[in-house]
């Protein structure tokens, strides 16, 4: 085999090694592989295939290149997911003159597992190889070319050899809640209807599913990691009860004649918390990481497989130092004070009926997000171009690691004009067609990290998924053959072809807008996402596919070392549109007096169109790079689905 890599300086070629070069001798290669398949079967375990390959880990070839690089198991199996919710709700309507008057409560119990452990491939574990096992610091051609990678897999030479290691059986949430409600329905007049309501829902603190030791909660300012459920610490990890979450709504209707109507309304509701990762962090989980003093030593062999699970343990008061192996690890921070957000909601209508059973409404609605929860690293650098020096806890306990604090510090906002004109369902056609052009703007995508921790403001911008314009028209259509119908009603073959009803599916959208980074290393600033420099109008090509520019690269340039760039989140122009046709084919046959059978086919991009995904958005003007260039497409091929159902 030969590598070719294009070396600095002269500019001139030079060929890579080949296997012989690189002291591999391929069949030689073969027969060990043949030799020590016996004994890396010994990987094997209860649970893991080990005749497929004879392995029972997975193996990262990612850092010699290879495309495909894991041979062996996905590192997120086993994968186990089980959301279970108990609901008991009651509500009392009492009639009084004007009035409908509906009260009423309503209790809930979640629990919410997830048993994915990936963060070192998982329980199989995993065995990584690089070049430097086999290759020679005084020639860099063998610290780099894919020869001495595979020959150090050949070789059973790992650089790296992990495995994440089972704490608890069932890691994940649960939780209680209890909601109270009053509601008026009155009719003020004949033509106005009033609604007036008020909700009260209260949220206990999520514990682990399990109980004691299942959550952990890392203190920034002792630097300790404290287990759930020991010592002083609860098994909610000190969260405090709330009993604040007060929803008030409201509404009017007001019919202007037998054709048009007047609405509009507010409402609030409480977010309650969304994921299951909550406190889920070490020693809940825990892993083996092999330690090898450098690159070129052998961290493990695959014929001796993983050691015997060594689990640290939790002291009697639940505080682990983070300090050694511990200190810069990645640590969930729940404050005491972590509540759950809340949205308010409004919205004014417009709704009139139409000669020909079309009916049109236009709308605008709005609303805001206050105290959602947001991921925060309080650890991150507070000082451009300090480095690590810039981080909280450097100075007092040399830790470089992330403290993803939840925070209620997020917020939201939407606001979006509504039109729709529908034709309700009659003589066998029904059409529905509606339009938004709509503005949402946060700080972070829905539970995600605070991009640029030193400066809010850079990150309050266009939401990740917001489309300026969207456009939607649905149709169903009864083909008119058949018993009951325009034609063929009373034949065999209006009983055969009669009965079909087809229905489509067209969607329209703009772009979202891109997020134009710059160079991390460069603004030296650990923990917040470096933007690039706009340096005029920035500029939309409309190049799709590789080597086209969707959008002026030369618009754009690095700022000074240790300087944030002029630009914000999501502020880059809007990449392409999305458009897609479904459609769908449907038929009923009846089979005796109250039975029948279904049949349909759903097909999904029926055009099978190539939509285009977003161009590369990472400053760069190396030699071969994606900047401005769209490399991959968005939605999926054409898809055909094909269902049936009997009823009796």
């Amino acid at each position: 085999m030969n590598d070719t890599k294009r070396q600095g300086g002269g500019g001139g070629e030079r060929r890579g090694l080949t296997y012989a070069e690189a002291g591999v001798d391929i069949d030689a290669g073969n027969r060990l592989v043949e030799l020590i398949k016996p004994l890396v079967r010994a990987t094997a375990r209860a649970g893991a295939n080990a005749e497929i390959g004879g392995f029972g880990g997975a193996f990262d070839l990612r850092r010699a290149g290879y495309t495909d690089p894991i041979l062996g198991f996905s590192p997120s199996l086993p994968w186990d997911r089980s959301e279970k919710t108990w609901n008991i709700a009651t509500t009392l309507t009492k009639l009084k003159a004007t009035h409908t008057i509906k009260m009423g409560g309503e209790w809930r119990k979640n629990t919410d597992m997830l048993l994915q452990t990936q963060d070192a491939g998982g329980s199989r574990g995993r065995f990584i190889f690089n070049a430097s096992g086999t290759g020679s610091p005084a020639e860099i051609a063998s610290l780099t070319g894919l020869a001495n990678s595979f020959a150090a897999f050949l070789l059973d030479w790992p650089n790296g050899v992990a495995r994440d290691l089972k704490v608890i059986d069932e890691p994940g949430t649960k939780h209680w809640a209890i909601a109270g409600f009053v509601h008026d329905k009155w009719q003020a007049r004949p033509n106005i209807t009033v609604d007036l309501g008020l909700r009260w829902e209260y949220y206990n603190p999520l514990e682990g599913i399990e109980g004691k030791g299942t959550l952990a909660n890392y203190d920034p300012a002792t630097n300790t990691i404290r287990v759930a459920g020991y010592g002083s610490t609860t098994n909610a990890v000190n969260v405090e009860k709330r009993f604040k979450n007060w929803a008030p709504r409201t509404g009017v209707s007001w019919r202007l004649n037998d054709k048009s109507v007047v609405r509009a309304g507010y409402g609030a509701s409480a977010i309650p918390f969304p994921d299951n990762r909550y406190a889920f962090t070490f020693p809940v989980k825990q892993n083996y990481q092999g330690t090898v003093p450098n690159g070129f030593q052998r961290a493990g062999t695959m014929a001796a497989g993983f050691p015997a699970p060594v689990l640290t343990q939790i002291p009697s008061d639940g505080v682990i130092p983070a300090t050694g192996s511990l200190l810069n690890s990645t640590y969930d921070v729940i404050p005491p004070g972590l509540h759950e957000a809340m949205l308010h909601s409004w919205n004014v209508a417009f709704q009139r009926e139409l000669p020909h059973a079309f009916a049109a409404d236009i709308a605008y609605v709005g609303n805001r997000g206050v105290d959602l929860v947001m991921d925060l690293d309080t650890n991150a650098s507070m000082i451009y171009g300090s480095g690590n020096v810039g981080r909280a806890q450097f100075a007092q306990f040399n830790r470089t690691g992330v403290s993803r604090t939840r925070t209620n510090l997020g917020k939201s906002q939407y606001h979006g004009l509504q039109m729709k004109l529908d034709r309700r369902f009659q003589n066998g056609l029904m059409i529905t067609n509606s339009y938004t052009i709509s503005r949402s703007m946060d700080y972070v995508q829905e539970n995600g990290n605070m991009a640029t921790p030193i400066d809010f403001e850079q990150s309050w911008s266009r939401s990740n998924f917001d489309r300026l314009h969207s456009y939607t028209l649905t149709t169903i259509y009864d083909l008119p053959f058949g018993p009951n119908k325009r034609w063929l009603a009373d034949n065999v073959a209006g009983r055969i072809i009669g009965g079909w009803q087809i229905s489509g599916l067209f969607i329209g959208q703009s772009g979202v807008p891109l997020n134009i980074t710059g160079n991390n290393t460069l603004i030296n600033t650990p923990g917040t996402t470096a933007y690039a420099n706009a340096n005029g109008e920035q500029k939309v090509l409309g190049g799709l596919g590789p080597g086209l520019l969707y959008f002026d690269p030369t618009v754009y340039s690095l700022p000074a070392a240790n300087v944030q760039g002029n630009m914000k989140r999501n502020g880059g122009p809007e990449g392409p549109g999305f458009w897609e046709i479904d459609a769908a084919l449907f038929k009923r046959f009846a089979i005796g007096a109250s039975r029948y059978a279904e049949f349909r086919v759903d097909a999904f991009n029926v055009t099978n169109s190539v939509r285009w995904g977003n161009p590369g958005t990472g400053y760069s003007i190396a030699t071969g790079n994606t900047f401005g260039q769209i490399t991959g497409t968005a939605g999926s091929q054409r898809t055909l689905r094909f269902g049936g159902r009997i009823a009796f």
